[in-house]
């Protein structure tokens, strides 16, 4: 080991919540603070206490029942199911990131039974309103996609296919190198 070097550091208190604080990336963080203003927000329309961070699992639990049942766009419009369980997990990250450091689990934990439900009967509720579906583009008929697969740009016996062919092939590849990396950093957060 080389002098000056030692194998086990002194990490302040400071210094590991700001390691924890970057564990997440920078949109994440935004979307988790986003997430607790609206929650923010609600408590303040409801004359409630604006501090959550500080509730009581049984308070807490109460606050967000409501709050799923309740919750709208700035527009007053209802959210799509995929926005609400977004709010939901990024509330979750939120509380338990610095510095709250909550070692609760406002999704997973029995505590929070009651929200739970309410939860799940706000993504029942948006779902039969048909907030849940996700739109997909029509599919392309079979003319067109012959059409297309037959034009100068997609054929692969011109210029431009086979130029378009090696370009798809290498996007293919990058894509799944990034695909691959993503996971493999996923996986060990």
């Amino acid at each position: 080991m080389e002098p000056g070097k030692r194998r086990f550091v002194d990490t302040s208190d400071e210094e590991i919540e700001q390691k924890r604080l970057k564990m997440s990336a920078d949109k994440t963080i935004k979307q988790n603070i986003a997430a607790a203003t609206i929650f923010l927000e609600y408590l303040k329309e409801k004359k409630m206490d604006p501090g959550f961070e500080h509730y009581d699992t049984l308070k807490l639990d109460e606050a967000l029942g409501h709050f799923y049942m309740d919750v709208r766009k700035s527009d007053g419009n209802r959210y799509k199911t995929n926005s609400l369980q977004c709010l939901r997990y990024s509330l979750n990250r939120y509380l338990k990131a610095p510095p709250y450091n909550k070692k609760i689990d406002i999704v997973n934990d029995e505590r929070f039974s009651a929200s739970r439900e309410n939860f799940k009967a706000a993504m029942a509720e948006l779902k039969r309103m048909g907030l849940g579906d996700v739109e997909h583009y029509p599919p392309i008929d079979e003319a067109d996609r012959r059409k297309l697969y037959t034009s100068i740009y997609l054929s692969p016996n011109t210029p431009f296919g086979k130029i378009s062919s090696v370009r798809r092939i290498l996007h293919g590849i990058i894509t799944f190198q990034w695909a691959k990396k993503r996971l493999a950093i996923s996986c060990h957060t």
